[in-house]
This record gives structure tokens, sequence and C-alpha cells, in this order.
């Protein structure tokens, strides 16, 4: 499998290097190479016979024809937002296909620093599934670690995508919309893509898939080599290794947690209401059964109350709807450890989600004094100093 590599500009030319530089040493049954190193046929006309020319001719004029037909004409959409349209990226790569004379089983994935039309990662263009972009941009906002790796993971995932849906209809299939640590896991908010990135995996349902399309094993085992290379860099965990795997942190008024000892980046943003039942879990010095937090009503409401805004009317039905419905309550604390694995991964996680403690009960094992709720909680003790 061989997966050439373009920029959509100039502009990628940085990354475009950097992501050769790391995934190059890695080729094996998938072959990474970047697209300008697949020079276009040069024609050379002295000495050779009358029909060779004729037949180079012939050639010549097919890609002309080619190249001509997929440039870029003007009813493809443009905005004054910088925002590339689908059609305009992949009329680009359709050219680059010509020009360098890609074979058809090639896959060609195209690096795009701008912004797309409908804010995906990566898409295939249906009518040519073997061209791929890439967006490039804004990776930053999302993961703790390198953008490069992020790129990476999806330039090197993007091929077999394409090979197991064939066409965009299909996503519907094997998509995951709640993550899992699938390589197919949509990720509709982006901060989720940490946790693929963690796991490095193939779900059994669309490992079968990928077999049942005739992917080859070979190609697949390679693709676990990558990712798992591509985990191994981007986990900030062996940065912080040797800092005792623990670090202090404070909740701003926005309700963000941010975990200063791991990195100004390393960030969680829980909704009112996960926030409210967790800063109340830190509030508590022993466990509480899920039962028993009706018991504990006026400071869930103090709590969410300050983190909503809301008035006290439609904050008292919150709590109390939340807090007399043992499955909502269990809903609610697996969505905030979900959260925590997706950002710190599950070694660094444990301890500070929301978990069923020795003896019964939930509760967070993290030491107390590492937190700092004083920024929104009145009253509050303010433990980092």
């Amino acid at each position: 499998m061989r997966v050439c590599i373009a920029g959509f500009t100039e502009e990628e030319d940085t990354i475009k290097k950097e992501l050769l530089k790391f995934l190059i040493p890695l080729n094996g049954a998938v072959e990474f190479i970047d697209v300008k190193d697949m020079q276009p046929k040069i024609i050379k006309v002295r000495n050779i016979m009358f029909d060779e020319i004729s037949q180079e001719s012939t050639i010549l004029r097919n890609y002309n024809y080619r190249y001509h037909r997929f440039s870029i004409d003007d009813d493809i959409i443009r905005t004054d937002t910088g925002v590339l349209s689908w059609k305009e990226i992949f009329a680009k790569m359709q050219k680059i296909r010509s020009e360098y004379y890609l074979e058809d089983a090639d896959f060609l994935v195209m690096l795009v620093d701008k912004p797309n039309e409908h804010n995906w990662f990566s898409a295939f263009d249906d009518d040519h599934p073997n061209n791929i972009f890439v967006h490039t941009g804004e990776w930053e906002l999302f993961v703790s670690s390198d953008k490069l790796y992020p790129i990476a993971y999806e330039v090197a995932v993007a091929p077999f995508r394409s090979l197991m849906f064939e066409h965009s209809k299909n996503f519907e299939k094997f998509i995951h919309h709640e993550p899992i640590g699938c390589m197919n896991d949509f990720c509709e908010h982006k901060s989720e893509i940490t946790f693929k990135l963690r796991t490095a995996d193939i779900c059994s349902p669309c490992l079968e898939e990928m077999l049942a399309q005739e992917i080859s094993s070979q190609a697949i085992f390679h693709l676990f080599q990558i990712l798992d290379e591509i985990r191994l860099h981007s986990l900030f965990f062996s940065t912080h290794f040797k800092r005792g795997l623990v670090s202090r942190v404070k909740i701003d008024r926005h309700g963000k947690l941010h975990f200063v000892d791991f990195g100004k980046d390393v960030e969680i943003e829980l909704p009112p209401q996960q926030l409210s039942l967790y800063v109340f879990y830190l509030t508590m010095n022993s466990s509480v059964e899920h039962l028993e937090l009706f018991k504990h009503k006026a400071l869930l409401v103090r709590i969410y109350g300050s983190l909503s805004g809301g008035d006290r009317e439609s904050v008292i039905k919150t709590v109390e709807g939340l807090a007399t419905d043992a499955s909502k309550v269990r809903s609610v604390i697996s969505k905030i450890k979900r959260q925590f694995i997706s950002v710190l991964g599950e070694k660094l996680a444990q301890g500070y989600y929301i978990t069923e403690l020795e003896g019964g009960g939930h509760g967070i094992a993290a030491d107390r004094e590492l937190f700092d709720t004083s920024a929104f909680l009145d009253n509050s003790p303010k433990l980092l100093g």
C-alpha cells in the first residue's frame, strides 16, 4: 500500500517534512512517500521509432485531457472566510494525481492547514476514494502533545477507512459516535481524539470488517505497529513520569480543570451538571452512595447554582432530578471518567475521576490538597496557597 503525501499549498511544507521524517522510517507494508518524489514522466523523442512516438503522443494527449479536466473551475464554492470547500480540495488532489501519474491503487493524502467546510479531521472523496485530505491546523487546541502525532495518526488510518467504507454513506455502520478508543471513533468533540491516540487500537467489529474487505493482514499488522509508535510519542505520560504522576488541579470560574503541573494546555472542561457532581464529591471526606445524594441536596443546589447561573427553581429541579435517579448519576459519573481518561490517559486519570472506593460508596481518591475550587465556590478552602 503506497501513501503519497502532498500539501495543499507551500504553507504545509514544514509539517509535511516533519511528518515524512517521522513516518518514512516506519515504512513496511504501508509505504509513505512525498508525492514530489513521484516525478512526472518525461517524454523523449530522440532515437525512438515512429510507432513509439505515436504511442507516447497518445499518452501525452490523455494526460493533458485529464490535467485540465480536473482543474479548479469557476463553480467551486469559495468564501471570504478562508474556509475551503471539499470540492476545491478534491479537485486539486485530482490535478496532482494526474500531474504525477499516480496509479489508481496509490493513495494521495493532502495536508490542508486551512479549515474545511464541514470541520472534519479528514475525509476521502466519494468519487475517488483514494484521495484523502487531513486537516493540519488548530491541533494545539485539542491535544497536549506535538500536533505532528495526531496528524500522523490521521494520515496512517485514513487509507484503511477508505478501504473499509468505500463510500461515506457506509460510515454509520462502523463509526463510533461514543468514543471507545477505536480508530473509527467519530470524535465529534475534537478533544476526544486524545483517547484513541492513547489506545492505538481497532475494535473487533471494525477489524473483522477490514478483513472482510480483503485488506491484507500484513497491512493491518503494520498499521498497529505505526499506531503504537504514534502512541508512544504522543503520550505526555512519559514526559511527566518523573514528577510523581500527580498534579495540582485549579478549577477556574468557568469550570475548567487545569492540571497545572502537567502543562498549561492540559485541562478538562466539564458541563455544569458533570462539574457540579465532581465538585460535590471533592467536598466529601468520605464515600457517598448514589442513593445518598438527596441527603446532600442543599450542598448540590449551592454548587450547581454557582456553576449554572440558573434561577433557584430550575436549579432545585435539576438537582432533585439527578439526586433521586441512581441510573442518571451512574451515567454522569461515566461521562466524567471518560473525559479524564481522554485527556490524561488511563494511568494518570486514576485517582482523579469518581470511582467506587474500598469499603463501598463512591468518591475521588486523590489528595484534596491538590485541588483549588476557590475561584467559583464561595467559602471553599483555597488549598494551593
